[in-house]
């Protein structure tokens, strides 16, 4: 840091580390076993030295946390902390050769993986030309068709598995949670309002002018420093992003880079064959590939499903295209019309679905050719006779196998 980067004070050596357990692992089916998941997640970025740490509760496969499983996710990092003993050692693996064998194996990675980045222009420029992004998404569809064969066991999921239904085994009397999206967004107006009125707006506008000072160059400053200011002012966090675009434009990911990851596995097992051949039947008799649009909605930016999905469904053989992220249903109507396809595909995870899905359905309905609408990811069950009575054509919660979505897809070409 001193040599390389130039620090000169202690604050700005020092390693600041937040980690966050993995959502993606956890599964709908046989959820309790997510609580066992989330542990050793967590105790390996104890191990690890992390000092910020984000435990998901072990329902979020299901729905939104609630209440209940929000504490127990809490009280995991609590049991940790007071009762392991583990936050007393700095370094408990200290001496171990597996361990020190492996963090070696890892710095020598990290090592090339850097040089790679300076290849890409550095950080900014490995984002800006969607490098990042690729090699994430790379990584994820190698493990999903790993996950989808049985190579990467989900016990529960793809092996070991007991019982059909999450209400088997959905454990401690957890009940899903029911949003209701136009409570929240009142509630959220409301509060905007209230909070507008009684602040000091000639001061809100001081400090949100010093923010693209800043960013411009006018003045020198922190800018996490500026926005601090600003929002003790009572200023919005749409206000500050809006003060940084008056500087500079809003970033875009690059596409979605679509790799074939999952050709071979499709073509090692019954299930990926019969998804395979059901899609031919639908170009043999459409004469020409079935098209779908995979799209986020509202302000849901966890694309990774997305993602997967649109993989393997270009692998399986339709003309896929994805959305950017953060459109409004209106939006997404107008693209599937330019677009032309035959299905519009949205991942869910952030609980917007009884508002946005009927309102996609009914933009829609005043295309000239009619474009079905499907929806995938964290659907609580006992939304889905809401969302079909409003015109969804099908839904797939994420305990169902991707050749199995395929097939079913097929039939409503």
């Amino acid at each position: 840091m001193t040599e390389s980067l130039g620090a000169t004070t202690v604050k700005a050596k020092a390693l600041r580390m937040h980690c966050q357990t993995s959502g993606w692992s956890l599964a709908s089916k046989e959820p309790a076993n997510n609580i066992i998941r989330t542990t050793m997640q967590a105790m390996a970025a104890a191990f690890g030295g992390t000092q910020s740490l984000h435990t998901n509760a072990f329902d979020e496969a299901i729905s939104l946390p609630t209440p209940s499983t929000s504490r127990l996710a809490r009280n995991t990092q609590l049991i940790m902390q007071h009762e392991t003993k583990i936050c007393d050692v700095i370094d408990p693996w200290a001496g171990s050769y597996m361990m020190e064998s492996l963090t070696d194996e890892v710095i020598s990675k990290v090592r090339l993986l850097m040089q790679e980045i300076e290849a890409q222009g550095g950080v900014i420029g490995a984002l800006e030309n969607g490098w990042v992004n690729q090699r994430i998404q790379e990584n994820a569809a190698r493990v999903q068709a790993k996950i989808e064969n049985g190579a990467h066991v989900i016990v529960g999921k793809n092996q070991h598995i007991q019982g059909q239904n999450t209400e088997e085994t959905l454990p401690l009397n957890v009940q899903q949670l029911e949003i209701n999206s136009e409570k929240v967004l009142s509630q959220q107006l409301s509060s905007l309002v209230t909070v507008r009125a009684g602040r000091n707006q000639l001061a809100v506008k001081r400090e949100l002018k010093k923010i693209s000072d800043i960013a411009a160059g006018k003045i020198t400053g922190n800018l996490l420093e500026a926005t601090i200011c600003a929002i003790k002012a009572r200023a919005t966090i749409g206000e500050c992003t809006n003060a940084l675009e008056l500087v500079w434009p809003r970033f875009k990911n690059k596409p979605a880079h679509l790799i074939g990851e999952f050709s071979a596995e499709m073509k090692s097992n019954v299930d990926g064959q019969l998804a395979c051949n059901a899609i031919k039947e639908v170009t043999k008799r459409l004469s020409r590939k079935p098209k779908i649009l995979i799209t986020k909605i509202g302000q849901d930016g966890h694309d990774r499903g997305a993602i997967l999905m649109a993989s393997a469904l270009y692998d399986a053989g339709l003309e896929v295209h994805i959305a950017p992220l953060f459109l409004i249903p209106k939006q997404i109507s107008d693209m599937s019309t330019q677009l032309d396809v035959d299905i519009v595909g949205v991942s869910s995870l952030a609980g917007a679905h009884l508002k946005l899905l009927p309102e996609l359905v009914q933009a829609l309905m005043l295309n000239a050719r009619k474009i079905q609408v499907v929806v995938g990811g964290v659907i609580p069950d006992h939304d889905f006779n809401v969302l079909l009575e409003a015109g969804v054509a099908a839904i797939y919660n994420n305990s169902e196998s991707i050749p199995s979505m395929i097939q079913s897809l097929a039939k409503l070409f």
